[in-house]
């Protein structure tokens, strides 16, 4: 399952889908002890409120980058008063023909849980809001200032190499809080264009982007450079 809060993916899918979830339904009951009576009564009031947890690994380079990370999560995620928003969930992330999207709206991250296993932390996300829905949510969904990145724990995206390109210098859509402690790149091209791969420079790496460089000049304008940057 892929998880999306606002413009934030906090589960953007594959080695970092959401595991272990939970989700727990409740409402206001109260509760009526008449004189003599043979049981209580109960009187539903709704005020329904869900609360839905889930848990992420992050893997880090070193545990060095592992341990910075624990200690700054808490001030790089949406957890602040302003960040009420939508919560999106994509059912069969692995199957997108298929897949399905529910939507709470007016979610609230209430608390998150690091526990560090090694270079891997194990992140818990606990939201609470009033409930999924299949439908859209009639104010519409957040839109990401650029479609190919993603939003404060990470940046992602792949930009075209250009023809005859040997390095490239790439620029995150907006500052990370702090420099990534994992930066994973690789080159996709059609069918029968010859192996290309990219290195990271890891001199070059700031809150900004980095630099990498290839071991061959782009053949032509059809290769991608993938890349998942993280904190």
């Amino acid at each position: 399952m892929q998880i999306l809060f606002e413009t934030t993916y906090l589960a953007p899918g594959q080695a970092q889908s959401a595991a272990d979830i939970t989700l727990n339904g409740e409402q206001v009951v109260d509760e009526a002890e008449f004189f003599r009576a043979a049981s209580i009564t109960l009187f539903p009031r709704g005020n329904q409120r869900t609360d839905f947890d889930f848990s992420v690994s992050y893997v880090y380079p070193t545990s060095v980058s592992a341990e910075m990370a624990l200690l700054l999560f808490p001030s790089n995620v949406p957890m602040t008063s302003a960040d009420n928003g939508v919560l999106q969930c994509l059912c069969g992330a692995e199957t997108p023909a298929t897949s399905q999207i529910c939507y709470m709206s007016g979610a609230v991250l209430r608390k998150i849980s690091v526990r560090q296993v090694g270079v891997s932390l194990i992140v818990r996300y606990s939201f609470t809001g009033p409930g999924f829905t299949s439908q859209v949510p009639s104010q519409g969904l957040p839109t990401f200032p650029n479609a190919n990145e993603i939003n404060q724990v990470l940046r992602r995206g792949n930009p075209s190499i250009p023809l005859g390109a040997t390095s490239m210098a790439v620029a995150f859509s907006s500052q990370m809080p702090g420099i990534p402690g994992s930066i994973v790149v690789s080159v996709s091209g059609p069918t029968g264009s010859g192996i290309m791969f990219a290195q990271l420079d890891s001199d070059s790496i700031t809150t900004n982007g980095f630099n990498v460089a290839f071991n061959v000049a782009a053949p032509d304008a059809n290769h991608v450079l993938n890349y998942i940057a993280q904190m």
